[in-house]
């Protein structure tokens, strides 16, 4: 196995072959990356204790900065050296797959004849926003299995306009975030801000529902580049440009956009959902 080493540190220079290879010019730095969740951690500056990064992708990632790696170890969390040893550990949940089964209800059932595949997630956001909260009683689990989606979904959604099935993928994936928060919460690992990052973040929608039904203030930054920017991050560091990931932060990060939620909103998701 290679040495050990930490992110944001100059390996060596690139050699031949790899210039030839790449394109890239010969001798140019190379710096040592991350896991690609702590990188989009670094990226949308979620760096200390009491943050939490939820990146939604193919799966939706939460990512907890740690004091201590064991109380991650204790829950079962995927831990990683994140920030150590001067800073944090980070320990992550995943909601496997979420982002695929979404997007089958999408294919599979949002679309109507004639409209092109391309435009969805913007049919997905309007016909969201046009549902009211609850998605007129439409549950939908998104952890069960759609292979046999015909066969085992069609029925619930008989009687229901696309608006509420919009909704309910929207709801549902915030509901399993939360029930996941609501866990550790439980175990002691706790968050007081949620920062978005991945493409949900594009919808006008869904963050605000996420953050309702979570109940946590929410702060957008990064969207789909916040690990490309936390390893411009580590490069720059690795480089010489900057003394660390604050002030490399400090530089290159973005602005972020808040998300308050709104309490008369949180009391009924509270009466809808419990």
């Amino acid at each position: 196995l290679s040495t050990l080493a930490p992110s944001g540190q100059e390996l060596g220079r690139l050699t031949v072959r790899a210039a030839r290879d790449t394109g890239l010019p010969r001798g140019t730095r190379v710096v040592l990356g991350c896991f690609d969740h702590p990188g989009a951690a670094r990226g949308a500056g979620v760096l200390d204790p009491g943050d939490l990064l939820l990146s939604c992708g193919t799966s939706w990632v939460g990512l907890y900065p740690l004091a201590e790696r064991a109380a991650g170890v204790r829950q079962k969390l995927l831990v990683d050296p994140f920030l150590t040893p001067e800073g944090p550990w980070a320990a992550m949940l995943a909601l496997t797959a979420i982002g695929v089964t979404i997007d089958k209800y999408l294919d599979r059932s949002l679309l109507q004849p004639g409209e092109e595949p391309s435009g969805k997630y913007r049919i997905f956001n309007a016909a969201a926003a046009a549902s009211p909260a609850g998605a007129g009683g439409l549950r939908l689990d998104l952890y069960r299995d759609p292979t046999d989606f015909l066969k085992e979904v069609r029925n619930p959604l008989e009687g229901h306009p696309r608006e509420h099935l919009a909704r309910a993928l929207m709801e549902g994936a915030a509901l399993v975030t939360r029930s996941k928060l609501r866990e550790l919460a439980a175990a002691g690992i706790g968050a007081r801000r949620l920062v978005m990052v991945g493409g949900p973040t594009e919808s006008p929608v869904w963050p605000r529902i996420v953050a309702e039904i979570c109940g946590l203030e929410l702060a957008l930054g990064g969207g789909q580049s916040a690990g490309a920017v936390g390893a411009a991050m580590l490069a720059a560091i690795g480089s010489g440009l900057y003394g660390g990931l604050r002030e490399a932060r400090a530089a290159m990060g973005g602005p972020t956009e808040a998300i308050r939620p709104e309490p008369a909103a949180v009391r009924r998701y509270g009466e809808i959902y419990g």
